[in-house]
C-alpha cells in the first residue's frame, strides 16, 4: 500500500488508533468489551501493530489498530451481525477505524455461499451468480484470495497445482474453491490467467449481494 493510498484509507475508515487520547483509547475498549461480553462470543480484542510500506519514500511506516479477532459458528452469524452493528456504532462515535477478523470454527456445517459472481468453473471462465454448496461425503476447500495479498499468493498456487496434480484421482471426492475479495472481478479474472490458476473454482464475492463475507 502506498503514501498515496494509506491516506486515502484513513479518510474513508477513521483515523488510527494512535492518533487517539488515552482516555478515547480507554472509552473505546470499555464499550467493545461491553458489547462482546453481552453477545458471549468468543471474540478477543487486542491493538495490533503493523508496518505499511511507503512506496514514494522507499519506507516503511508502523501503526496501530484495535483489533477484534473470534472463531464464529455458522449458526451464530445472525448475533455477530448484531455485534458488527455495535461496533460500527462505536466505531462512528470516534471516527475510529476498528477491525475485526472472524473465521469459521472447526466442524461447521457449511453454509451455501449464495449469489457469488462466476468466475472459472472446470477451466472455463464463466459469467452470471451462482450458489457455492458443498455435497456430502466430499472434502471441500475454501479460500480466500485477493490479488492484493502477498501471503494468499504461496498457498492458492499450491492448492491449484495440487488440484492438477490429483484431477483423475479426486474426481468429485475433492473440491477446492477459491473466493476472490477484489473489487473488480474482471482485473481479478486478467490476474488468475496470469497465475494460470485454471484447476480450481473461483468465485468472486459482489459484498453487496453475496453471503460469505457475513458467515465466513
Amino acid at each position: 500500500m502506498g503514501e498515496e493510498d494509506l491516506e486515502e484509507d484513513e479518510e474513508e475508515l477513521g483515523v488510527r488508533w494512535a492518533s487517539l487520547e488515552e482516555s478515547n483509547q480507554l472509552d473505546i475498549c470499555q464499550k467493545v468489551d461491553m458489547i462482546i461480553k453481552g453477545s458471549k462470543l468468543p471474540i478477543t480484542q487486542r491493538v495490533k501493530g503493523e508496518y505499511i510500506a511507503m512506496l514514494s519514500q522507499g519506507t516503511s511506516k508502523f501503526q496501530e489498530n484495535l483489533v477484534l479477532e473470534g472463531k464464529i459458528k455458522a449458526n451464530q452469524s445472525p448475533l455477530l451481525q448484531e455485534v458488527l452493528n455495535a461496533i460500527d456504532q462505536v466505531s462512528g462515535e470516534y471516527n475510529v477505524r476498528i477491525e475485526v477478523k472472524t473465521q469459521g470454527g472447526e466442524g461447521d456445517k457449511f453454509e451455501t455461499i449464495k449469489a457469488a459472481t462466476k468466475m472459472v468453473i472446470k477451466g472455463k471462465f464463466l459469467g452470471g451468480e451462482g450458489d457455492v454448496e458443498h455435497i456430502e461425503d466430499q472434502v471441500f476447500l475454501l479460500f480466500f484470495w485477493a490479488t492484493w495479498c502477498d501471503p494468499a499468493m504461496a498457498p492458492m498456487t499450491k492448492l491449484n497445482d495440487m488440484a492438477f496434480l490429483n484431477e483423475d484421482f479426486w474426481k468429485n471426492k475433492v473440491k477446492i474453491v477459491g473466493l476472490n475479495l477484489d473489487e473488480s472481478k474482471k482485473g481479478a479474472q486478467k490476474f488468475l490467467t496470469e497465475k494460470d490458476w485454471l484447476n480450481c473454482e473461483h468465485f468472486h464475492v459482489a459484498r453487496d449481494k453475496c453471503n460469505a463475507i457475513l458467515n465466513y
